[in-house]
């Protein structure tokens, strides 16, 4: 007796070429998202690779910048101080030149005095970034002829932007305490007129000890 066909045939023969087509391009449709999603996460994940290595770079040329900016401003800061030791020890032979230019140099700093003594050559000298040319016989001479930087005036208090510098102290102070009663460089250097304040301004002794008025002593720090 024989069984029936349909009992004993293979489920693979049950399906119909439609459903083959179907089933194959769903499982395609399936294998497509697969390695779709495999390579976006791919690209993604280089992409954040790629900025966390441009970031740690940029970091790295950022700290390189900061420490190169600190060498050269060591280096910069040294050449100064090697430049300021020169000019001020050309500022000390100030007892060398003749008496008639020693006050013309009164109250310059080593960027002042480098202008100034090569300017004595000449008999001439000129305002910051001007080139009028002043005869050097105005240096000093308590007339502001130059009231943008005062460069004409550092032993007097003539010009308003004027500075005075202290030599023993090698800093600056403003022109206009020049000759105002108060020593305000250790050596008193700023209060070469010797004017001496009124009995009524005088300072008692308490602060008299802490801001030093003429006649000034010398307190300079060995």
């Amino acid at each position: 007796m024989k069984r029936p066909l349909g009992l004993w045939a293979s489920p693979f023969r049950l399906l119909t070429r439609r459903s083959i087509f179907t089933w194959v391009g769903i499982l395609t449709t399936i294998a497509v998202i697969y390695f779709l999603f495999q390579f976006l996460s791919a690209d993604i994940l280089s992409q954040e690779v790629a900025k966390k290595a441009k970031s740690k770079l940029q970091e790295g040329l950022s700290i390189r910048k900061d420490i190169l900016y600190e060498d050269d401003l060591k280096d910069h800061k040294e050449k100064q101080q090697h430049e300021m030791k020169i000019l001020v020890a050309n500022l000390n032979l100030i007892e060398a030149i003749p008496t008639k230019y020693a006050d013309f140099l009164r109250g310059a700093g080593p960027i002042e005095a480098k202008m100034l003594l090569a300017g004595m050559k000449e008999g001439f000298f000129s305002c910051y970034g001007t080139e009028h040319r002043i005869n050097m016989t105005r240096l000093n001479d308590d007339y502001c002829d130059c009231p943008e930087d005062g460069v004409d005036e550092p032993g007097t208090n003539a010009c308003p932007k004027g500075r005075f510098f202290c030599r023993t102290d090698g800093r600056y102070v403003p022109s206009s305490r020049v000759n105002d009663g108060i020593c305000d460089c250790c050596d008193g250097a700023d209060e070469w007129g010797g004017v001496e304040l009124s009995e009524d301004v005088k300072l008692p002794d308490p602060v008299s000890q802490r801001l030093h008025q003429v006649p000034c002593l010398n307190f300079c720090k060995s």
